[in-house]
């Protein structure tokens, strides 16, 4: 489930081919606050790139948020992809996703469950047809040399 950068239709950046992050760098981000995931990566990414993280950010966790201000204002949104409204991918949709294409926006998904919890038949199904699809997956992605965009990662949580 990877991060996207959103911003409104008829943002100035959707006017470049070939956006960068030093083209985004100077505008208007909405980012989830220090020390969190989504935060991390995006910091992440800028140090890979070699561009300084933007000054001026809006810190917020809200999805529904980001999404509204970045529909009236020249943000730059950060979202998971799996949180935008399906219609938000069609040509009619108020918002444009800046596709940078890189691993580093990936994110993986995990299941998490009590260490001396009997998982019911149901959820052993589906625990198990996530690690087959996950594995079947990275199978497929390394025979194009591309990274991976689905993970699995199990965690028994001590409660």
């Amino acid at each position: 489930d990877p991060l996207v950068l959103i911003v409104r239709r008829g943002h100035p950046l959707t006017r470049i081919r070939r956006r960068s992050l030093e083209d985004m760098q100077p505008y208007t981000w909405i980012v989830q606050d220090a020390g969190s995931p989504h935060r991390d990566q995006i910091e992440r990414l800028f140090h890979a790139e070699g561009v300084a993280f933007p000054k001026d950010t809006i810190e917020c966790n809200s999805a529904a948020f980001i999404r509204a201000a970045v529909m009236k204002f020249d943000y730059i949104g950060v979202i998971a992809k799996v949180a935008l409204p399906s219609d938000d991918f069609g040509r009619n949709s108020p918002i444009a996703i800046m596709d940078l294409k890189s691993p580093i926006l990936n994110r993986p998904i995990g299941i998490i469950w009590r260490e001396n919890q009997v998982l019911s038949p149901a959820a052993q199904f589906l625990f198990h047809a996530i690690e087959a699809t996950s594995r079947e997956h990275a199978r497929r992605n390394e025979r194009r040399q591309s990274p991976a965009l689905l993970s699995c990662h199990i965690k028994k949580a001590k409660m």
